[in-house]
């Protein structure tokens, strides 16, 4: 089944509950999934993804009469600046708004999707993912510094996470947690016998070097394509799937640094149905959860 890629960016407004299609400019990037976006300041960061060409098309299917794009990895990087947003007491207006490519120096990671993005300070960290030209997952870090415009590989030290994809990271005071994804039983390159690791590790961005915390209380199962975030110094995620079983999650985790423990969350009310490739982000004390496939 052909699903399509979208290249469109919406607010949500969370004071006025409303969602607005943002009206955009410059070189937009091209349709895309799994790719990783993350915020500096006023501007909002694109890595790789798993792109659409919608000039070229892959294949025709005469039964649906049907052209089907091509599509491709990507690894560049993309700016969509925010301080042009206008605001007007009748209604909210979107100007301006405009996408520019990154000029960037250094050994830039292999194209690729399924990855993880964190910021800390002026330095975004990717981590992991599936790269297309060597058809292999990945287990390395790069380091691409705003200010320098600098790609560079992190050379770390300890035993680092298994090769994977469509796992999370977060990042809480210097330290990069990464937890889940999709791995493969042999090691880097896909067999189809998937694993799903439940360790959690842990990278010291100072000292670059990988940790594995004696973790208590209740570990969550491995999966992939769940959503992850921190609030007040703890981790927190939901959903995913679990694919040696073939199921879809709903459950949520809190993950305390302080404490290394794992527990368990059962909060009231609607809760979302078990899920995989959401998405949530926080804004002061409220969860918003998007999308996904059930």
């Amino acid at each position: 089944m052909f699903l399509k890629k979208s290249d469109y960016v919406s607010f949500f407004f969370s004071e006025s509950c409303k969602w607005s299609l943002v009206e955009r400019y410059g070189p937009c990037p091209p349709a895309r999934d799994g790719h990783s976006a993350i915020v500096v300041g006023s501007v909002m960061y694109v890595f790789g993804g798993f792109e659409e060409e919608s000039q070229r098309f892959g294949f025709f299917d005469d039964s649906l009469n049907l052209a089907f794009p091509l599509s491709t990895f990507s690894r560049e990087t993309y700016a969509f600046d925010f301080k042009t947003l206008q605001w007007s007491e009748v209604r909210t207006t979107v100007k301006s708004c405009k996408w520019s490519l990154v000029e960037r120096y250094g050994p830039c990671p292999p194209a690729r999707d399924g990855h993880s993005a964190i910021v800390v300070g002026s330095v975004m960290y990717v981590f992991g993912g599936f790269e297309e030209e060597s058809q292999r997952f990945s287990r390395e870090t790069y380091a691409f510094d705003f200010k320098t415009l600098q790609w560079s590989e992190v050379r770390t030290t300890g035993a680092a996470p298994q090769w994977r994809d469509f796992h999370t990271a977060c990042a809480i005071g210097n330290k990069m947690y990464v937890f889940g994804g999709r791995s493969d039983q042999l090691g880097q390159f896909h067999s189809s016998r998937d694993m799903y690791c439940d360790r959690l590790k842990v990278l010291d961005l100072e000292t670059a070097q990988w940790q594995e915390p004696n973790v208590t209380g209740d570990r969550p199962s491995g999966r992939r394509s769940h959503s992850a975030w921190t609030y007040k110094g703890r981790m927190y995620i939901f959903g995913g799937y679990l694919g040696t079983v073939n199921q879809h999650l709903g459950d949520l985790y809190e993950y305390d640094p302080a404490t290394s423990n794992w527990k368990r969350l059962h909060p009231y009310g609607d809760a979302p149905s078990p899920r995989r490739r959401h998405c949530t982000v926080i804004v002061n004390n409220r969860l918003f959860l998007f999308g996904g496939t059930m």
